[in-house]
């Protein structure tokens, strides 16, 4: 009982996400109406032609009436004359409305994907999201467009043919009647069977293109670790699984197909034989008996098509399912209802009693209160794995945290506008990202108005301009996959010139600097420091020499607050911090007094 309820359940919610799916198509109705017309004239025009070749027999040859012979040549060639330009109508209507739907679809998909969370985007292979993006929207696009216009049409034509095929011989289409079950039964098994199987293999086939996709991306890495054989062993591997699953599809495919052909040959073998049995016999016109053959043909080629209609739309729903999931995801970081719209934003940021993890119940931060002033240049360290750059993913509203707040300018950032709060903060990562195309595009990602002298302004700031003007054709030189003609550095100074020409009044650098060496990361931090427009300065490092110059600097152990105060007090207590100083001096072979632990004239 509990197994047909749950049964019950899952029908009801497929068909509530086909009526869904199929309100795409109101927008254009009057389309899908002449859709319908030229459908509606095609079936007409299947119909008519048997009982035209019934009359052209019995009457017009054997009668020899030329007059009807005449008279019904012309009609059948008006008929297809007429269908030329219907047929033409209607593969444009549908090309039309399949676009358009498609385009909406998609519109829709991307955008609605593009504002769910990141940990939507990072639970869910890349490999994934292009399938759904891909395959699996296009055939709920096929589903509403071509199958569902079929399946309301089908009714219609079964019903005729099946009154026309008992007017014509209801002994003869009883006992087709009869034996149709066998036929859906038969496509019904196969159908289950393939489902299984499809599934699967969409399933592996994203694993496989995720997995290549990655690999290709890592490709220096791959070289780096010699693991070139192996990573083409594993592709084999992959192809292999991808083989066995299609042979098994195509294994199935053939037993389905031959056994269709067996049911098919002894159907129409039987329906001959009987209806050749009856012309002999005298009990049926030769024209009957052509037209009722070419009627009960299609009969048959209906209830056939109850199957392979079932199955169409049975394996559609694999993909309509997922499209489903996807658009019914939940956005964890949502607009506010009443958005509130700073007129001159500060910058000031604070942090109340904030928790946060990515795991329930594995916080990574814990009762963080923290406060960062506009203007000022405040430091964040701590050993990795301590939450730092969750941090800046929590001011950013990349996730909302579990307790506590986050205030910009006295207001809870989750009263601002996802979008203005996103402009207001800007982030520099230590793996910096550029586009495969040229550097002035890549600038003007952050800001896409951004002028030639804003662009070089914030390269000076960066420390960048020197290397640009060496460039082939400077602001205009494609960068190549990944920006790889150039250096790991050079690309954190132009990921660092991006975030400046946003003009934010916080700006996040996350070991953004970890590829340059001292003197650099120093002129840009004083650069950055003597700005005009005077924004909060955020400094996430792991190198304490990049700190110093900090006027507040925040420790963060195990995702808790450790001590705060500036370089030299901080030393002076001793403390966390001191001890995480004392020990990269250790490491990196140099003494104390190489660098200021304390101000001068402090022992």
């Amino acid at each position: 009982m509990v197994r047909l309820r749950d049964k019950a359940s899952g029908t009801f919610q497929r068909l509530s996400q086909l009526l869904r799916f199929t309100r795409l198509l109101l927008p254009y109705w009057d389309k899908q109406a002449v859709l319908y017309l030229c459908l509606f004239f095609s079936l007409s025009f299947g119909l008519a032609q048997p009982y035209l070749s019934r009359l052209a027999i019995d009457f017009a040859l054997i009668g020899r009436d030329l007059y009807l012979f005449n008279m019904l040549v012309l009609i059948g060639v008006v008929l297809y004359l007429f269908s030329i330009p219907i047929e033409l109508i209607q593969k444009y209507v549908s090309f039309y409305v399949r676009t358009r739907v498609s385009f909406d679809l998609r519109s829709r998909f991307y955008r609605h994907l593009q504002l769910l969370s990141l940990r939507f985007a990072q639970s869910r292979t890349t490999g994934e999201h292009l399938y759904r993006l891909g395959p699996d929207l296009e055939n709920v696009v096929s589903l509403v467009v071509d199958t569902i216009p079929s399946l309301l049409l089908f009714p219609l034509r079964l019903l005729v043919l099946l009154g026309i095929c008992l007017w014509l011989s209801w002994p003869l289409t009883l006992g087709v009647l009869a034996i149709s079950p066998i036929i859906y039964l038969h496509v019904r098994f196969f159908s289950k069977r393939q489902y299984g199987v499809l599934e699967e293999t969409t399933r592996a086939s994203q694993e496989v293109s995720s997995r290549l996709q990655e690999a290709l991306a890592l490709i220096k890495w791959v070289k780096v670790f010699g693991r070139e054989r192996s990573e083409w062993r594993r592709y084999l591997g992959d192809l292999v699984s991808l083989i066995r699953l299609n042979i098994r599809a195509i294994r199935l495919s053939l037993f389905q197909s031959e056994s269709s052909r067996l049911l098919n040959a002894v159907l129409v073998g039987g329906i001959t034989y009987w209806l050749g049995y009856q012309v002999i016999r005298g009990r049926l016109t030769l024209g009957l008996m052509t037209a009722l053959t070419i009627y009960l043909f299609q009969l048959l080629s209906a209830l056939k098509a109850i199957g392979s209609l079932y199955n169409e739309v049975y394996l559609k729903f694999i993909a309509m399912e997922r499209v489903a999931q996807t658009l019914d995801a939940q956005a964890e970081v949502t607009e506010p209802a009443r958005p509130i719209r700073l007129k001159n934003p500060r910058g000031e940021v604070e942090l109340e009693n904030v928790t946060f993890g990515y795991v329930e119940h594995r916080p990574v931060l814990k009762n963080i209160s923290l406060r960062f002033l506009p203007g000022e240049t405040v430091a964040i360290v701590g050993p990795s794995g301590a939450g730092k750059t969750t941090m800046s993913y929590l001011l950013l509203r990349l996730y909302d945290p579990w307790e506590g707040r986050i205030l910009f300018d006295g207001y809870d950032l989750r009263e601002l506008p996802i979008r203005e709060a996103r402009r207001l903060i800007a982030f520099v990562s230590h793996d910096p990202f550029l586009l495969k195309t040229t550097l002035w595009e890549n600038l003007r990602f952050g800001k896409p108005d951004a002028t030639e002298e804003e662009m070089e302004e914030a390269l000076r700031l960066a420390e960048a301009h020197h290397f640009v003007e060496k460039l082939p054709q400077g602001l205009h030189t494609e960068m190549g996959e990944g920006g790889f003609q150039l250096s790991q550095g050079e690309k954190q100074r132009v990921a660092i010139a991006r975030a400046i020409l946003m003009s934010p009044r916080v700006l996040i650098l996350d070991e953004a600097m970890a590829a340059l060496n001292s003197d650099h990361e120093q002129k840009i931090i004083k650069n950055l420091k003597g700005y005009e427009k005077g924004w909060s300065l955020i400094l996430i490092s792991h190198r304490l020499s990049t700190v110093q110059g900090a006027e507040k600097v925040y420790v963060i152990d195990q995702g808790r607050f450790v001590e705060g105060g500036n370089h030299y007090t901080l030393m002076a207590n001793r403390g966390f911090y001191s001890q995480l100083f004392q020990e990269q001096l250790a490491k990196e072979g140099l003494r104390p007094g190489k660098m200021s632990c304390f101000p001068e004239g402090v022992a």
